[in-house]
């Protein structure tokens, strides 16, 4: 918390840097949504035609929301196979077409899916049966994919809209304390009385650590949390600041609360 003092005036303001961080851990979590949302929610599509006998041609297609992230060709493929990769929290799959000279992953991704069991049985009894014309397969993501990326994405956009700057001045030509908030969603002005006004110090602690907060009690009823601390005398440091600047008639307690 900034702190300027004048003849008339305590402002006490949030630091840049403290919204700064808040801000970073908001695009993390948004950004990390997104990326798997980008990687795991593609919809695969092959579609195979035989325009010969011995001539097939499949066509594999990636798309996200409908936009065509990927298209690729795939001329006389021998059979369909599943690809296995294996990992100490669990196997993942994907189906490829095998040709002469390359293995052509359908996705770019392995997945848990169970899908990938019906897609090669289909490509494979295509492939084999001279007689087919054409198969046309979807491999669409299963829902948790969804799923994660919403709460990533939507936690981090809360975070985001719920920075605001705030500002509080004690006013003794109006006998005031004005408070204003300024975010993302605009900016908010409030006012409440000096006269009456009681301080408090509270330990807040959990399993973690251990943080001091002053809290401005007013004559309304009003409990507003003005900065904290991770040491106690910093927090009475400012308390008693603010008790000086606009005395007479405020106290300080000092509360142990256990969140």
């Amino acid at each position: 918390m900034h702190v300027k003092e004048s003849d008339n005036q305590l402002i006490l303001q949030t630091r840049l840097r403290s919204m700064f961080a808040m801000l970073i851990f908001g695009l993390i979590f948004a950004l990390a949504g997104l990326a798997v949302f980008w990687f795991f929610g593609r919809n695969a599509g092959v579609e195979c035609t035989r325009l010969e006998v011995r001539e097939v041609r499949c066509e594999i297609k990636e798309t996200l929301l409908g936009l065509a992230l990927r298209r690729t060709t795939v001329v006389n493929p021998q059979k369909a196979v599943i690809e296995v990769n294996e990992d100490s929290d669990g196997d993942t799959y994907r189906v490829s077409l095998v040709t002469e000279q390359d293995v052509v992953p359908l996705t770019s991704h392995y997945s848990s899916d169970g899908s990938f069991t019906r897609t090669e049985t289909e490509l494979n009894r295509f492939l084999s049966n001279p007689a087919a014309k054409t198969v046309s397969i979807d491999q669409p993501p299963s829902a948790w994919i969804y799923l994660f990326p919403l709460c990533f994405t939507g936690f981090g956009v809360l975070m985001i809209l719920g920075l605001s700057f705030q500002t509080y001045i004690f006013d003794r030509d109006r006998d005031v304390l004005l408070i204003k908030r300024e975010s993302l969603r605009g900016t908010r002005v409030t006012e409440e009385p000096l006269a009456g006004l009681k301080l408090t110090v509270r330990d807040h602690s959990d399993s973690d650590s251990t943080s001091y907060r002053v809290h401005a009690h007013t004559s309304s009823g009003r409990d507003i949390t003005l900065a904290h601390y991770h040491r106690e005398g910093h927090a009475q440091q400012l308390a008693r600041r603010i008790e000086d600047f606009i005395k007479p008639g405020v106290r300080i307690r000092y509360l142990e609360v256990d969140d």
